[in-house]
């Protein structure tokens, strides 16, 4: 084979591999949006978990703690929730997923909310 022959065939094969490479099909916008509500409901269903234990548990003791306190609360995988502030009077926590850059947050009662303008005692997500 002459040397030019062996160039083209060469430069074929890594334009080939260039255009595969490039060709994986783009994440459908929709299946994107739907990953994020999902991970979204997820962190609002660990939060009103929360809320649900932290009232038993106030009920009992007469003060709010820390997540890892509450014998009732288990987070679902891939979430992670954090109680900001807790004592007597009320509590704040946010929670966080990795299938989404948003934050969302719940409070009750004195403790400061974690999202500006947030309604109390609703689970609230940053936009």
């Amino acid at each position: 084979m002459s040397a030019m022959r062996r160039g083209l065939v060469a430069g074929s094969a890594a334009a080939a591999i260039a255009v595969s490479a490039c060709a994986k099909p783009a994440e459908d916008p929709q299946e994107s949006q739907r990953r994020e509500e999902t991970s979204i409901s997820l962190m609002k269903f660990n939060l009103r978990d929360l809320a649900t234990a932290e009232d038993v548990y106030h009920k009992h003791s007469g003060t709010y703690v820390a997540a890892a306190l509450l014998p009732n609360f288990v987070q679902t995988e891939n979430v992670s929730v954090t109680v900001l502030a807790a004592t007597r009077t009320g509590w704040s926590a946010v929670a966080h997923h990795p299938g989404t850059a948003r934050t969302c947050a719940f409070f009750l009662g004195t403790a400061p909310p974690p999202i500006a303008g947030e309604p109390e005692g609703h689970p609230e997500c940053t936009p």
